[in-house]
C-alpha cells in the first residue's frame, strides 16, 4: 500500500509521486489513476484546474483488498476541500471507473458542456463517489453501468440528455444525501434498476417530461424531497405495489405533474386501501395531484402550505409554520415501534429540524443552504 500526490501547479508525472510539491507530485490524474492500485491513496491538491481531453482510467481491479481511493483537498489533506477536473473536448467519460473498488472523493467535475460528455461512468463493481460536485454534463452527469455501486453527498446540476444520474439494469445501487437539481431532464432514472435512495432532494429538474426520480419495484425511498420538478415528483412505471420496498418520510411538492404516480393501476389489487409500503409522505400542491393509481397512506399528510424555510432560495429545511413545515416535524416512519413501549419522532423530508437548547450535529449536502441532522 502506498500514499501518492498529485499537484498539477507545480507537478510532474515523472516524478516518484510519493511526497507533496515541486520535484515529487506528479502532475495529471489520469497518470495516478493508472499507476494506484488497491489500498493505496492519492491526495490530488486543487492547485490548478485539471483539464481533460480524454477518459481517466483506472489500475485498481479486486475491491477486496482495499479501495484505490483519489481524494481532493485544498491547502491541506484530509480538508474536503474539491479537485476541480474539467473537460476541454467531448464525447467520453470524464471519470471512466472501469475497474473494482475506486473511491472518487471531494472532486468537482465541470462537463464544460461540451458535446456528449459524461461526468462519471461506473462501468464496474464495488465502487462510489463521495462529496462529488457533477455539472454541465451533455450525456448524463453520473452513470450507473454495474452492480454494488453507490454514490454519497453528491451534487448533479446544469446537466443535459438522458437524466441527471442514470442506472441499468442493476441491482444493490445506493443514492444517499445527494442534491440533484436544476438540470433540464430527470433527475435520476432507475427505470430498469432495483435501488435504495435515502436523504436527497431532487429539486427544479425541468422540462414537460422531466421528474424527479423514474423507479420501478423493488426501490426504496426515504427521507427525500421531491420539490419543483416538471412532471411528476416519483414515477413508478412498474406496478407491483406488492414487492415494493417502502416509500416512506418524503415530501412531493409542487411537481407539475403527480407527487407520486404509478403510471397503470396496481395488478390483481382490486379496489386498493392504504398501501402500507407507501405511508407517512407529506403532499403540497402538486399541480395534477398528489397521486395516481394509489391511495392515501394511514399516516400521510396534505400540507396546506410551503414546508420549507425558502424553497426558492433552496433552502429545504422545514419551518415551523403550523400546516405546513410544523405538520412534517416528528410525524415520520416509525412512529410507534413495535411492542408498544417505544416511540420515534422522525420528520418527514430530509433534513431533520433542531430542537431550541440542541446542539445536533449537521451532515453538509454540497453546494446547499442548511444541512442534514445527523
Amino acid at each position: 500500500m502506498a500514499i501518492y500526490y498529485v499537484d498539477g501547479a507545480v507537478g510532474n508525472d515523472t516524478n516518484p509521486g510519493t511526497a507533496p510539491g515541486a520535484g515529487n507530485a506528479w502532475a495529471t490524474i489520469g497518470h495516478a489513476a493508472t499507476t494506484a492500485t488497491n489500498g493505496d491513496l492519492v491526495w490530488i491538491k486543487a492547485s490548478a484546474t485539471y483539464s481533460v481531453a480524454a477518459a481517466i482510467t483506472f489500475n485498481a481491479s479486486d475491491s477486496y483488498t482495499g479501495r484505490a481511493q483519489f481524494v481532493g483537498y485544498t491547502s491541506t489533506t484530509g480538508d474536503n476541500g474539491m479537485a476541480t477536473v474539467q473537460a476541454s473536448a467531448g464525447s467520453f467519460s470524464m471519470f471512466s471507473v472501469n475497474s473494482n473498488g475506486v473511491l472518487l472523493q471531494n472532486f468537482l467535475v465541470d462537463g464544460n458542456s461540451q458535446t456528449s460528455i459524461r461526468g462519471i461512468d461506473f462501468t464496474s463493481q464495488y465502487n462510489a463517489a463521495f462529496n462529488c460536485k457533477v455539472i454541465n454534463c451533455t450525456n448524463t452527469g453520473i452513470n450507473f453501468g454495474a452492480t454494488d455501486n453507490h454514490i454519497n453527498q453528491c451534487e448533479v446540476t446544469a446537466c443535459s440528455s438522458a437524466a441527471a444520474v442514470l442506472l441499468g439494469s442493476l441491482s444493490n445501487i445506493h443514492v444517499h444525501g445527494c442534491w440533484i437539481h436544476n438540470n433540464s431532464i430527470t433527475g435520476l432514472d432507475g427505470s430498469l434498476a432495483e435501488f435504495n435512495l435515502s436523504n436527497c432532494i431532487f429539486s427544479n429538474n425541468s422540462g414537460a417530461t422531466s421528474d424527479g426520480v423514474i423507479c420501478q419495484f423493488g426501490t426504496a425511498v426515504r427521507n427525500c424531497i421531491f420539490h419543483g420538478n416538471g412532471r411528476d415528483g416519483l414515477r413508478i412505471t412498474v406496478n407491483y405495489v406488492g414487492i415494493l420496498p417502502g416509500i416512506r418520510n418524503n415530501i412531493f411538492s409542487a411537481n407539475g405533474g403527480y407527487g407520486i404516480n404509478m403510471t397503470s393501476a396496481p395488478l390483481g389489487e382490486g379496489a386498493l386501501v392504504a398501501v402500507p409500503e407507501v405511508d407517512y409522505n407529506a403532499f403540497w400542491t402538486n399541480t395534477t395531484a398528489p397521486r395516481n393509481n394509489m391511495p392515501a397512506g394511514t399516516h400521510d399528510v396534505t400540507l396546506s402550505g410551503n414546508p420549507y424555510v425558502n424553497s426558492a432560495g433552496n433552502n429545504f429545511q422545514l419551518n415551523n409554520t403550523a400546516g405546513a413545515g410544523a405538520a412534517c416535524r416528528a410525524a415520520g416512519y416509525p412512529g410507534a415501534f413495535p411492542g408498544g413501549t417505544m416511540t420515534g419522532y422522525v420528520d418527514i423530508g430530509t433534513l431533520q429540524h433542531q430542537d431550541s437548547g440542541g446542539s445536533a450535529g449537521m451532515l453538509f449536502v454540497p453546494g446547499m443552504a442548511g444541512g442534514m441532522e445527523s
